[in-house]
């Protein structure tokens, strides 16, 4: 199977790479616009059975070339930052939304068996641009899916970690770093803030088994997540003895919603259950070769 990978080259995408290679004999072809350069040199990017384009998913043209012949499409590709969507909305549609139509558009023109979409747990709260967008992504899987008979999965993920986020802004690789460097961890507020914080293998599972297993209707919206709450202020402990809370909550930033995972778990045939301190101990002990 040919699996087109948008996105391929961030986060996800190259932990996600890495499981199709190692433990699939899907041919990949994955297509970024390379912005996160400090990913570039990692092994699995030279595999034999990875195809490596640069190209940005509101480029018509290219995505026309590049996604023929796949069989199924991945988009991992966003703008994925609450904040930068608050400061510059434009971009945040542009790649979100538009981004997204450009795929599942040619993906309808090569009659591509099945789409599937990262959204977000944001879509519950929606006071970012970045959530109302990707509330939107989901609804135009839905209608791709309901006008032209395309399987459309969005996989709503939440909070996810792991190897290969070192560069993300997200709060704990930020909270690497900051250890990393001998630095004091700042925590928003008094850090009681509950977030369900999901293992990146746990995220890539999830997209795997997506991409075959039987779907009992042809548009789903599944959460991948843990199903467990924990507070910002006890994962930062887990990171570092060094910590200050107190510090303002960002504009957009609101309580997360914390949902039971059993659908997913069911339908895609998963476990979802690394716990915050395995994962924070396999993220810590993961040498990411470059």
């Amino acid at each position: 199977m040919n699996v087109f990978v948008a996105g391929g080259h961030g986060f996800i995408g190259t932990n996600l790479v890495k499981y199709l290679t190692d433990h699939t004999d899907h041919s990949v072809v994955v297509f970024d616009n390379f912005c996160m350069v400090s990913q570039m040199n990692i092994p699995v990017f030279r595999h034999k059975r990875v195809k490596v384009i640069q190209g940005d998913i509101q480029n018509s043209m290219m995505v026309k070339h590049w996604m023929k012949d796949c069989d199924v499409v991945i988009n991992l590709a966003a703008q994925c930052g609450v904040q930068q969507s608050i400061t510059d909305p434009v971009s945040d549609a542009h790649t979100n939304v538009v981004g997204l139509v450009n795929l599942l558009q040619w993906a309808h023109t090569y009659k591509i068996s099945r789409f599937i979409h990262a959204s977000s747990f944001a879509v519950h709260n929606t006071r970012s641009f970045y959530a109302v967008n990707k509330k939107m992504g989901e609804q135009y899987l839905q209608l791709f899916s309901e006008l032209y008979a395309m399987e459309t999965v969005a996989l709503r993920l939440s909070n996810v970690y792991g190897p290969y986020s070192e560069h993300k802004s997200s709060v704990i690789a930020k909270w690497m770093r900051l250890r990393d460097k001998g630095e004091v961890l700042p925590v928003f507020g008094d850090g009681s803030q509950v977030r369900d914080f999901v293992f990146v293998g746990d995220v890539v599972e999830a997209f795997v088994h997506a991409i075959d297993v039987d779907l009992p209707k042809n548009h789903m919206v599944l959460p991948v997540c843990t199903g467990v709450g924990t507070a910002v202020k006890e994962v930062a402990q887990l990171i570092s003895s060094e910590i200050v809370c107190g510090h303002e909550l960002p504009v957009g930033d609101g309580d997360a919603v914390v949902v039971d995972p059993l659908v997913t778990r069911s339908v895609l045939q998963i476990g979802l259950d690394t716990n915050i301190m395995d994962g924070l101990n396999m993220m810590k002990t993961t040498k990411v070769s470059v």
